[in-house]
């Protein structure tokens, strides 16, 4: 009687760790995600039914004070949920900085020594821009024909 009690203690002390083992990984996986980020600094995210993946990135070295510039670059399977985040423009504007959106983007680019085959081909992209009021900035470039998605912020 007494080896089976310890038994069955055993066995729900095996399953309570798991759970909170998965439930971690998920929590993890979840706080993770970079959609969960872009989602808490520019109240947006990747649709997930567009079947994202990330493919690249590269950021400055950690700051302090969360400053610098991020890039990251997603494919994606399904085209549909990636034109409804937006209004995508189909022509360049000025940034807060710069006299447009590929000149913004190539000068973070450099500045993080993002290699030239990483970077969008601007001609075939359309664009999506937001600013904050403490200067810093984001730039989506859509491109439909490669099925990509390239994101670069600049944090001030």
């Amino acid at each position: 009687m007494k080896k089976k009690n310890v038994l069955i203690g055993l066995s729900v002390s095996i399953i309570i760790l798991a759970i909170i083992l998965i439930g971690a990984v998920i929590g993890w996986k979840h706080l993770s995600d970079y959609s969960t980020t872009l989602k808490a600094n520019w109240s947006f995210s990747i649709p997930s039914d567009a079947h994202y993946a990330e493919i690249y990135h590269q950021n400055d070295e950690p700051s302090f004070h969360g400053d610098g510039i991020r890039y990251h670059v997603f494919s994606y399977k399904e085209a549909e949920p990636i034109s409804k985040m937006f209004v995508w423009q189909s022509s360049q504007q000025n940034t807060i900085f710069h006299d447009s959106y590929s000149e913004a983007t190539e000068d973070w680019l450099d500045a993080i020594h993002v290699p030239l085959e990483q970077r969008p081909n601007y001609t075939q992209c359309t664009y999506w821009y937001q600013s904050q009021d403490d200067n810093s900035e984001i730039i989506l470039f859509w491109d439909n024909h490669q099925n990509r998605i390239y994101i670069v912020e600049s944090f001030l």
